[in-house]
């Protein structure tokens, strides 16, 4: 099995280059007047330190402004609200009302636990707990006598329906 070897590509040398316009020289490129795709900025000195910016940049740094103004109107905006709203005691009225609820909410949740402690310590919570027990049980065998009670009943109707027959035959026949 024969290998093929590939073969680097040499650099270019530097004594031999090409220049912009295809011109090749040995001591240094000699670049254009012209770029290929159009002029180059960079080689002409600006007349403005602005005019090498874009204007999609411009446009990006004069809404920044835009944005940093806005915001320094708006701050004092709300500067003013604020300085309103404490002038007015508004801040006072709301903080007094969250006190209010909340001692509200702390003394409610006490009640009900004290209530639970002492339905606990009477013993209140387990006899409900047993009578609700016993209640199931019952509710059990009641159930349980019920379903023998119509058993029962379905297997003595066919002996009382007879019965009931014999008993209006004879009541339907003349006494004698």
């Amino acid at each position: 099995m024969a290998r093929t070897r590939r073969r680097k590509k040499k650099s270019p040398s530097l004594n031999n280059t090409r220049s912009w316009n295809g011109d090749t020289s040995k001591d240094k490129m000699e670049l254009p007047d012209k770029h290929p795709y159009g002029t180059r900025p960079l080689d002409l000195p600006p007349k403005h330190p602005d005019d090498r910016i874009s204007t999609d940049v411009q446009q990006t740094a004069e809404t920044i402004r835009s944005i940093a103004r806005r915001i320094r109107e708006e701050s004092v905006r709300m500067r003013e609200t604020v300085k309103i709203i404490r002038q007015t005691g508004a801040v006072d009225e709301l903080v007094d009302a969250f006190r209010d609820a909340s001692l509200a909410t702390r003394d409610t949740a006490k009640e009900i636990n004290d209530t639970a402690r002492a339905l606990r310590d009477r013993g209140a919570i387990t006899e409900t707990a047993a009578a609700i027990d016993e209640t199931t049980r019952v509710a059990q065998e009641t159930a349980e006598i019920v379903r023998n009670t119509a058993r029962d009943i379905g297997e003595a109707a066919p002996t009382t329906a007879e019965t009931v027959r014999k008993t209006a035959r004879r009541l339907r026949r003349p006494s004698g």
